[in-house]
């Protein structure tokens, strides 16, 4: 437990430092339609094919010990929700893309360079969130006796 919580403090001081260095824009940095995109698309593929209960429970299975019957669930959950984080991350990106290409002025260099940029946000997000279930997969393989 004490190593989840420092290794979530660290990557908040990592976000905190990331925050700086854009010079305090945080819309710049986090994005809110990538946020969405790759949090609660892979979110809701889960409840579509588990219950909210089980969700619950892969959570506390990566904080402490189950009966292996319900850590296999997940496991499966979490695996499930790390694929659907990077297809989640990917997606996102393409759809800014598409946004972009469709609305961007071709003539102002700066505006589509910072377009670009903003559409690269969804993968980052993914990447960030399928890492996170990979841990609790294998925090949950870990407890599993």
């Amino acid at each position: 437990m004490i190593r989840f919580i420092v290794g979530t403090g660290l990557a908040l001081f990592a976000l905190l430092t990331a925050y700086l260095v854009e010079g305090g824009n945080l819309p710049a940095l986090l994005g809110f339609s990538a946020f969405t995109i790759t949090f609660f698309l892979p979110f809701f593929g889960v409840l579509a094919v588990w219950s909210f209960r089980d969700w619950a429970k892969a959570w506390g299975h990566a904080f402490r010990p189950g009966d292996p019957g319900q850590t296999r669930v997940s496991l499966e959950i979490w695996k499930f929700s790390e694929f659907g984080c990077y297809l989640a991350g990917l997606l996102g990106s393409l759809i800014g893309g598409i946004l972009i290409l469709g609305n961007v002025d071709w003539t102002n260099s700066t505006l589509v360079g910072k377009a670009f940029a903003a559409s690269l946000i969804a993968p980052l997000y993914g990447a960030t969130f399928g890492y996170v279930c990979r841990i609790l997969r294998t925090r949950v393989e870990a407890l599993t006796p």
